[in-house]
């Protein structure tokens, strides 16, 4: 009886034992060989809570019940550390083989990703910055266009600048001690595209290599999305387009985890038509599966045909309609009372955006005042939680503010204003380019100003200013060229409005100690027939004076600003 009775309890426990699911895993360092011990993770299925603190190899392992297929979340319970991707950890599938490898959960320390985002952004951005200031200085600065071709290149580098903040996200992310991508991440980083593709695994050694269902569709995706961008930067447009397939193929789904990824491929070179259709095609799936992630989705699809769009003229109307598509869909979901995730708050204002982008080409001020109105408002209420968010609401105001037909100088003047106080507020968290912006809108506010011809409102504004900015350290070459701009504009009002030589001299002088800052190379913020005219004012107060050495010094300069 006793011998029955042990039976059946060994079986029992052996049925019970093999009808378990596990979750099995390390915590890694990101960018680290170190996998870290003492972490505490927890995961819930049906209501219960399952926890383990991770042993000196960073190793956990969670058991749940036979029925416990899919785990929704895993989390890390720290304060020190942050999760690196967090879809790498939602929607685990669980496994029936204790002896299994274990899943790779990446986390750094907190502030890590915003450090490393930062440095590749600089590092990426300080190219494209260099090329369109080599463009704008390249201008004929005598033509009539110059302004017009100049806003056209800023408008550009702007564009530029959003891209690149989204590829710096995205390769913050990356783990550059993976074994999987290590030697990849490495060409990729550097622009090497064929030795990229030469290291990128397989689809097959990704399954292999990765612990789960869920998290082996994710390192697909973000795979292919590698050898789609590597192809594209080799100029090979079919295989680009190939791989773009695959991903989407893979997952549509998944590639709201990628958004800045794939934004930044496809604000790229990526003029291909038949990408509209591949993400049209994540659309409709993504739309059938999950009507939650529709608009995410649908904003692919408007980036890459407002890319494409850029090229050919036809596409503008497309792009329109998949902006308004998006927006109705958005507000679809607000309308129902459905809680949406902050980013498809962040879509919606680019989908405002974009459609007062295109009244704005129709010249039709009316609706894109309307949109850029709307966009603000939304910008506005999302509010400050990140560093590019000022820049992002500062577009916004600044978008606005260049809406309104010249007729409405006093609404443009307004916004202005409001942009460059706005900037102001938050100038002491702007950072390397971000800070320029503050100077752009002071040129621009003082130009409208200036265009009025009515001395009662530039003056005083004038005075107001400089009052403010000499107050701050002009060896800062940011306030050093917003400083000799306003010192410039006096010096003309005087002389022109006022008739006042002597007092515009006065200005001009106030300048000239400016000067060695601001035109050192690459510090250059005020355009240069500006500086040239400040130096020109000087060169005739210093020949009047007979000091013919300082004028002959400042000619030289003057001459070689033009």
């Amino acid at each position: 009886m006793k011998t029955n009775l042990f039976l059946l309890l060994f079986v029992l426990c052996s049925g019970s034992a093999s009808g378990q699911r596990y979750l099995k895993g390390k915590i890694k360092l990101l960018n680290q060989p170190v996998y870290l011990d003492g972490l505490n993770v927890k995961a819930s299925y049906n209501g219960v809570d399952y926890t383990e603190t991770t042993k000196s190899d960073g190793n956990f392992l969670l058991r749940f019940p036979a029925t416990a297929d899919v785990i929704k979340e895993l989390q890390v319970l720290t304060n020190d550390f942050e999760t690196v991707e967090r879809e790498e950890v939602t929607n685990l599938s669980t496994q029936n083989e204790i002896t299994r490898n274990p899943m790779v959960v990446l986390v750094c320390r907190k502030g890590e990703l915003r450090r490393l985002s930062n440095a590749y952004f600089t590092a990426l951005f300080s190219k494209e910055k260099a090329k369109y200031e080599s463009l704008i200085n390249g201008l004929n600065k005598s033509k009539e266009e110059y302004k017009r071709q100049r806003d056209n290149l800023l408008a550009e580098l702007r564009t530029k600048e959003v891209v690149c903040q989204e590829q710096a996200s995205f390769y913050a992310r990356f783990d550059l001690t993976d074994p999987l991508y290590k030697e990849a991440y490495a060409h990729f980083l550097r622009g090497e595209y064929e030795e990229c593709l030469r290291y990128l695994p397989t689809d097959e050694q990704v399954t292999v290599a990765a612990f789960s269902l869920q998290s082996a569709k994710n390192q697909i995706v973000r795979t292919h999305l590698l050898k789609a961008v590597s192809y594209e930067g080799l100029h090979n447009i079919e295989k680009a387009d190939a791989h773009f397939s695959d991903a989407i193929k893979t997952d549509p789904t998944s590639l709201q985890a990628y958004m800045p990824y794939v934004s930044a491929l496809v604000r790229r070179n990526f003029q291909s038509p038949r990408l509209i259709q591949l993400i049209n095609k994540a659309l409709i799936v993504a739309e059938e599966f999950n009507e939650g992630k529709y608009a995410e989705i649908n904003d692919l699809c408007q980036l890459a045909i407002n890319k494409y769009g850029t090229y050919d003229e036809n596409t503008r109307d497309s792009n329109f309609y998949y902006c308004k598509k998006g927006l109705t869909a958005i507000r679809a979901l607000k309308q129902a009372e459905i809680s949406l995730p902050e980013n498809l708050l962040y879509h919606e204002v680019d989908y405002l955006h974009d459609i007062a982008n295109y009244y704005d080409s129709k010249e039709d001020s009316v609706n894109a005042v309307n949109y850029y109105r709307q966009a603000l408002y939304l910008r506005q209420s999302i509010g400050i939680k990140r560093n590019r968010d000022i820049l992002s609401t500062y577009y916004s105001i600044s978008s606005l503010a260049y809406a309104f037909p010249l007729s409405q100088a006093d609404s443009t003047i307004y916004y202005f204003k409001i942009a460059h106080d706005f900037l102001f507020r938050y100038r002491d968290q702007l950072t390397g380019d971000g800070r320029n912006r503050l100077y752009e809108i002071m040129d621009d506010l003082l130009e409208e100003l200036d265009d009025l011809d009515d001395p009662r409102r530039l003056q005083p504004f004038l005075l107001e200013q400089i009052t403010i900015y000499s107050k701050f350290d002009t060896k800062d070459y940011v306030y050093a060229n917003i400083l000799a701009e306003l010192y410039y504009y006096a010096a003309l009002s005087e002389n022109g409005f006022a008739d006042d030589k002597a007092k515009a001299v006065r200005y001009a002088l106030a300048a000239e100690p400016l000067l060695d800052i601001i035109t050192q190379p690459g510090k250059l913020l005020v355009i240069e027939s500006d500086a040239s005219d400040i130096c020109d004012f000087l060169v005739d107060y210093y020949t009047a004076a007979k000091n013919y050495r300082k004028a002959d010094v400042l000619k030289r300069r003057s001459e070689s600003l033009k």
